[in-house]
């Protein structure tokens, strides 16, 4: 185990981070946008609850088990548990060097013997009690922070829907189980014939009324078990029967034992989740977002998109299974597109790339096969085009309330039309996709607490046991060799520079037409200014050519700049000069430009509707883009 205690003090103390936490304390806010977790109803809940509107530092905690082939010769799967600070800005908590270890177990460490489940032993209470142990004594007597002891509080557990369900308390299967929401108690069988169903939502008072009745079930089968047992050895040792009396040894069998772990009620298992300890302010119900990378991008869109996919090339004929693929492997992606391209399809049952390919997948595929979607009414078609729609909305950083109730009214109608044409596919994932809308009111936008860039932090742990080939306390081995890495990465600067640049080159007014000159106020200093080819603001890289958002005119059009120039002050402040285009919707899912008569813009990054850029395709003779996720400029139907 890492202290969290320890790690936490030295990351404060870096200037840049000190810098961040303090600015998180003076922020405002908009009310009707929401940018951030902190501007979700369950942290205003808990600032209200814990501090009464004072100051915390934040902390959003993971946890994941990783495997990879080093680890299969030693038998081993370590569950990591990793934190970053809340108060630090998202385009900062999506850097891996500002990820940090707070405890690393092995995944069987959670799993009790069958004498221990008899028992009644609690292995993931035991197991995280030292880590659950800190964290509440955080909470309880906080850490010294710029001359004040603050709260140091768990908001949010984040990880994939398997985890979240280990350390939550709740089952684990959602393939049988019929009860696999832990959000709402909706069964299997209420979602199949009403899609757009919610059950009661999940509150700390419910949630452990379902724990005192799961627990009397489970001392019942318990009981029932452990007679049975006695009175099968009883007749074996009647009958004197030596085999089966050493077949009889323990306590109950294999399948008394594994009936007994399934024991639930309403989906909520007979033991509560440990870091309901961590005190009276947090409770695990209502503290575990969804995670969109592996239910959205791994889950919804893996498996429902072939299936459209399928009915284009078996049902309509308009394409064969080599043309699809053919189209796939010819497409050229361009900009940050290019770094998780789509995956060709290995069959027509599930897309092969990870979470961000198979975004990039629904993204691009109009660009790949559009043209021969002969009939753009098709019902399967507007399918998927509502699913890039929904895709667009689950992944904004920032979002309207308005935009929210639009995204409701999205799903709703998407689920009814799944369940018309893929009945086989209402499967839970697809349920906790009605849960979206309201989960971006409780915990902010869920791109925010993206999964993936946590995970990221499992490849140094896979290097550091593939390098030393030694399985034996292996977790001892990995905490260590991190310990060494975050002192190298504490020796210099662990935020990176917000603009990075290269290669710059004499900025001269004379290179510049007379329709963008006038893009430039009076007073613009010239002298002072050098042109780049790319520059990095905040880990976001803008090039020439690339276009980005302005202003939505309608709920069909968007006016965008694209990159003619790119400036930058000596004081290094970035500049942007772009030319405007008149974007409009097409049935594609996509958006074609023209030029507005030579109109230039001369900008700053914050003075645009949204601070992605997207490249720009060639497609049907037009210039053309796809969007990467809404804005809150843009205007809704």
């Amino acid at each position: 185990m890492v202290s969290v205690r320890e790690s936490l003090k030295l990351l404060l103390e870096d200037p840049k981070v000190k810098e961040c936490v303090i600015n998180s304390f003076k922020q405002s806010k908009n009310p009707n946008i929401l940018r951030d977790f902190c501007d979700g109803n369950a942290f205003a809940r808990h600032q209200e609850n814990c501090h009464q509107g004072g100051k915390c530092i934040h902390i959003l905690l993971f946890q994941d088990a990783f495997d990879s082939n080093a680890f299969s010769s030693g038998g081993v799967k370590p569950n990591g548990f990793y934190y970053t600070v809340g108060n630090l800005p998202p385009e900062y908590r999506s850097k891996v060097n500002l990820i940090q270890l707070a405890y690393m177990v092995l995944e069987k460490d959670f799993k009790p013997s069958r004498s221990e489940e008899l028992n009644d032993c609690d292995k993931l209470k035991l197991v995280l009690k030292p880590l659950i142990m800190e964290l509440k004594d955080l909470q309880e007597n906080g850490i010294k922070f710029n001359g004040e002891v603050l709260p140091v509080c768990v908001i949010f557990l984040i990880g994939d829907s398997l985890g979240q369900h280990v350390v939550g308390g709740f089952v684990k299967s959602f393939s049988s189980a019929q009860f696999s929401c832990r959000f709402c108690t909706m069964s299997k069988t209420e979602f199949q014939e009403n899609p757009n169903m919610i059950g009661n939502l999940r509150t700390p008072e419910e949630y452990d009324k379902h724990v005192s009745i799961a627990k009397e079930h489970w001392s019942s089968v318990r009981r029932d078990s452990l007679a049975a047992r006695k009175k099968a050895r009883e007749q074996a040792e009647r009958r004197g029967d030596s085999t089966k009396i050493r077949k009889l040894q323990d306590p109950i069998s294999k399948s008394a034992f594994q009936k007994l772990q399934a024991v639930h009620h309403l989906g909520v298992k007979y033991r509560p989740s440990p870091f309901n300890q961590l005190g009276p302010n947090f409770h695990i119900a209502g503290s575990q977002p969804s995670c969109i990378a592996h239910d959205f991008f791994l889950g919804i869109c893996q498996n429902l998109v072939p299936k459209i996919l399928e009915h284009f090339v078996t049902t309509k004929g308009w394409f064969d299974f080599h043309t699809l693929n053919s189209r796939i492997r010819s497409f050229k992606c361009k900009g940050s597109d290019a770094l998780d391209t789509p995956k060709p399809l290995k069959s027509l049952e599930s897309l092969n790339g990870n979470a961000v390919s198979n975004w990039n997948f629904v993204r691009l595929l109009p660009f790949m096969i559009s043209d021969l979607v002969i009939d753009k009414e098709d019902p399967h078609w507007h399918l998927f085009l509502q699913l890039k729609e929904i895709t667009e909305y689950v992944c904004a950083p920032a979002i309207t309330m308005d935009q929210v109730a639009y995204l409701d009214d999205l799903i709703s109608e998407f689920l009814l039309e799944v369940k018309n044409l893929f009945p086989s596919c209402l499967t839970p994932k697809l349920h906790f996709l009605c849960h979206y809308p309201s989960q971006i009111l409780e915990f902010g936008p869920l791109i925010r607490l993206f999964t993936l860039r946590y995970e990221s932090k499992h490849t140094f742990f896979k290097r550091v046991i593939k390098s030393c080939n030694n399985y034996k306390n292996v977790t001892k081995t990995m905490v260590k060799k991190y310990m060494c890495r975050y002192a190298y990465d504490l020796s210099s600067e662990i935020i990176p520079e917000e603009i990075v640049f290269d290669s710059p080159c004499i900025f001269s007014e004379d290179s510049l037409s007379e329709d963008m000159l006038k893009a430039f106020p009076n007073g613009f200093s010239f002298d002072k200014t050098v042109e780049v080819t790319e520059v990095v603001i905040f880990g976001t890289s803008y090039r020439t050519e690339l276009v980005l958002l302005l202003e939505s005119p309608s709920a069909t059009t968007l006016k965008v700049g694209c990159i003619k120039k790119l400036l930058v002050h000596k004081s290094k402040k970035p500049f942007f000069l772009v030319e405007e285009y008149l974007a409009s919707t097409l049935d594609t899912g996509l958006y074609t430009c023209e030029a507005s008569a030579k109109k230039y813009h001369l900008k700053q990054i914050s003075e645009f509707g949204d601070h992605y850029p997207l490249p720009l395709y060639l497609f049907q003779g037009k210039l053309c883009f796809t969007l990467k996720h809404t804005a809150p400029c843009m205007m809704d139907d």
